[in-house]
């Protein structure tokens, strides 16, 4: 369920900000060299800001994990 107001827009967008720029990040220096500060800094957010929408590394991973796969379902129903 998509939450379509300008907030519920906005959140959304943030995370996938987050997300974009944690990838990244992941796939340049590893997951385990990557904290959450030095994703905050590349990001442009603050800690709190990036807190509020990934309690932790985890969780922005099965964010990425979960946006890839539905992306993919996605294509494989347009062949």
């Amino acid at each position: 369920m998509h939450n379509t107001s300008k907030r519920g827009q906005r959140v959304e967008q943030t995370k996938e900000n987050i997300a974009a720029i944690a990838g990244g990040l992941f796939s340049e220096k590893g997951v385990a060299n990557v904290g959450m500060d030095d994703i905050a800094k590349a990001a442009g957010y603050s800690r709190t800001t990036l807190y509020a929408h990934f309690p932790g590394k985890d969780d922005i991973m099965h964010y990425i994990v979960h946006q890839t796969m539905s992306e993919t379902l996605a294509l494989s129903r347009k062949v």
